[in-house]
C-alpha cells in the first residue's frame, strides 16, 4: 500500500491546481525563469510585476464559491476586465493561496542577503568601498534564479493534460457506478424521496402512483378522427366497486382486399395476465408489427420479448415488462414478425444505456419512449407490409384473409389507427380488455416497504 501511496503521490502531488487561473499564474512565473535561464539572478522588479497584476477579489470568499462564481460569470467578467487593461482577479480560492506564498516568499528571499560582506578593514580606498556598496545594492534586488525555481515552481503544481484525463476518467466511472446503482436500486430511491423528502404518507403515495398509472393511458387522439375511433383506454368501474383501466382493441378491415389489423393498446408495463391475452390474440395473426424493432435487429430479439420471467420485473410495483407470449400456449407455426422501427441512432442508444428501464418504462413513459417521430416511423413500416399484402396476387386469387396484429404503446396508436382510416380501413368491432386497478401500482409499493396509514 505504500508503494501505490508512493505512485499517487508522484502522480498526483498535494495542492494540485486544476483551475485555469492557476496555471496562468504558474505559466507567468515560468516565463519569468525560462527568459532567465542563461543568467544566475532574477530581478525582483519581474516577479513583482507579475504579483501586481493581480488584485483581491471583491466580495472574497463569497463570491469565489465555485457555485456563485460559475452562476455571476465571473470568469467571463474577469476576461472582459483583462482584455480591457485591468487587473485580473484572484477569483478562486487555488490561485488566491498560490498568490500569497509567493508573495511571502518574495518577502523573506528581499530580506536575505544574496552574498556576504566583506570585511570593511580589508577594503583599501574609498572608491573600492562604494563600488562594492553598489554591487551589493544591484544584488539586493535581484533573487537566486536556481532558488527561485526549486522553492516556488517545483512546489506550484499544476495539472497536465494526463492528470486532466486521469480526473475526467475517475469522474466518468462514479457516473456509470451511480446509473448502475440507479439502475438496480430505482425502488429504493423512489421510496426514499417519497418518504424522506416529499414527506408523503399512504394516502399520498397512492394518489402519486395513482398519476403515474394515468400516465399509461393518455393519448394524443386527432380531432378529425375523434368520432370515428374509439379512445385507446377507457377508466371503469369493476363489480368490487375498484376503479380500473382497460384498453380498447380496435378491429379494421379493408374489405376489397381481405386484410384485417387489431390494433392493440399495449402499455409497457402491465400484470402477466393482460400480455397473457395479448399473446392470445397475436398468436393467431398471420404478422406483428413489433414497435422499435428494426430491420437489422428482428431476427435477433431477446427470449424476455417472448416470454413471462418467473418474478415480475418490478417486483414493488407488481409490474411486468411488455412481452409477446406467443410461443408458449401454441404448437402452431409463430406469426412472422415485421420490423416497425429505425436504426437505432446514438441518442437513443445513450438513453438506454444511462436511463434505467424503470423510469423509462414505468415512471416516465410519455417522454422518454412511444414519440410521435417512432409511430410516423412505425406507419410507414406498416404500409409497406399492406403493400406486399396487396400485391400478393397468389393470396388475392385464393382468398385467404390476412390478419396483422399491431401492439403499440397508447400515446400514439389513435394516429396511426388514423392513418389506417385514412389508407382505407373500416372499423369493425372494439373489443375491450381489462388492464389493471387503478391502485394495483400504489398498494404493490406500499406493501412491498410496508407503508401503513
Amino acid at each position: 500500500m505504500s508503494t501505490l501511496l508512493e505512485i499517487y503521490r508522484q502522480s498526483f502531488p498535494k495542492r494540485l491546481r486544476f483551475d485555469k487561473a492557476s496555471q496562468v499564474l504558474y505559466a507567468q512565473c515560468y516565463s519569468i525563469n525560462k527568459r532567465h535561464r542563461g543568467r544566475k539572478y532574477i530581478p525582483q522588479k519581474d516577479i513583482h510585476d507579475v504579483l501586481n497584476s493581480y488584485v483581491p477579489m471583491p466580495g472574497a470568499p463569497w463570491l469565489q464559491l465555485p457555485i456563485v462564481r460559475h452562476v455571476l460569470l465571473i470568469r467571463l467578467i474577469n476576461g472582459i476586465r483583462g482584455l480591457q487593461g485591468g487587473k485580473s482577479w484572484l477569483y478562486n480560492r487555488n490561485v488566491e493561496e498560490e498568490h500569497r506564498r509567493i508573495a511571502e516568499w518574495l518577502s523573506k528571499a528581499a530580506k536575505k542577503p544574496t552574498t556576504h560582506r566583506g570585511n570593511a578593514a580589508a577594503r583599501s580606498s574609498t572608491s573600492a568601498r562604494q563600488d562594492s556598496d553598489a554591487a551589493l545594492a544591484a544584488l539586493g534586488a535581484m533573487v537566486e534564479r536556481e532558488r527561485f525555481e526549486r522553492e516556488v515552481l517545483r512546489n506550484f503544481h499544476v495539472a497536465t493534460a494526463y492528470q486532466r484525463a486521469m480526473r475526467l476518467g475517475f469522474a466518468l466511472v462514479m457516473a456509470l457506478c451511480c446509473i448502475v446503482y440507479a439502475s438496480l436500486h430505482t425502488d429504493n430511491l423512489v421510496y426514499g424521496y417519497l418518504r424522506y423528502w416529499r414527506r408523503y404518507d399512504r394516502c399520498e403515495i397512492m394518489k402519486y402512483f395513482r398519476d403515474i398509472t394515468m400516465l399509461h393511458t393518455l393519448a394524443e387522439v386527432p380531432p378529425a378522427y375523434a368520432s370515428l375511433l374509439p379512445p385507446p383506454c377507457v377508466r371503469y368501474t369493476d363489480a368490487a366497486g375498484d376503479a380500473c383501466y382497460a384498453v380498447n382493441m380496435v378491429e379494421m378491415v379493408l374489405p376489397q382486399h381481405k386484410i384485417t389489423v387489431f390494433a392493440l393498446p399495449c402499455p409497457q408495463a402491465g400484470e402477466k395476465a393482460f400480455f397473457a391475452k395479448v399473446g392470445s390474440v397475436a398468436e393467431v395473426c398471420d404478422g406483428i408489427l413489433v414497435e422499435g424493432v428494426s430491420f437489422d435487429a428482428i431476427d435477433k430479439l431477446l427470449p424476455a420479448a417472448f416470454f413471462p420471467l418467473k418474478n415480475n420485473t418490478f417486483p414493488a410495483l407488481g409490474l411486468h415488462h411488455r412481452f409477446l407470449d406467443i410461443l408458449r400456449n401454441s404448437s402452431a407455426e409463430p406469426p412472422m414478425l415485421y420490423p416497425a422501427g429505425a436504426d437505432v441512432g446514438w441518442g437513443v442508444f445513450l438513453k438506454q444505456a444511462l436511463v434505467p428501464f424503470e423510469l423509462r418504462c414505468v415512471y416516465n413513459p410519455t417522454k422518454l419512449s412511444a414519440t410521435k417521430g417512432e409511430a410516423r416511423i412505425g406507419w410507414g413500416h406498416l404500409r409497406r407490409v399492406l403493400e406486399e399484402w396487396i400485391a400478393d396476387e397468389a393470396a388475392q386469387a385464393s382468398g385467404e384473409k390476412r390478419v396483422l396484429c399491431l401492439p403499440w404503446t397508447l400515446h400514439q396508436i389513435v394516429n396511426i389507427e388514423a392513418s389506417l382510416v385514412k389508407y382505407g380501413f373500416e372499423v369493425r368491432n372494439v373489443y375491450r380488455l381489462h388492464w389493471q386497478r387503478e391502485d394495483h401500482i400504489g398498494e404493490h409499493f406500499c406493501s412491498y416497504f410496508s407503508i401503513h396509514e
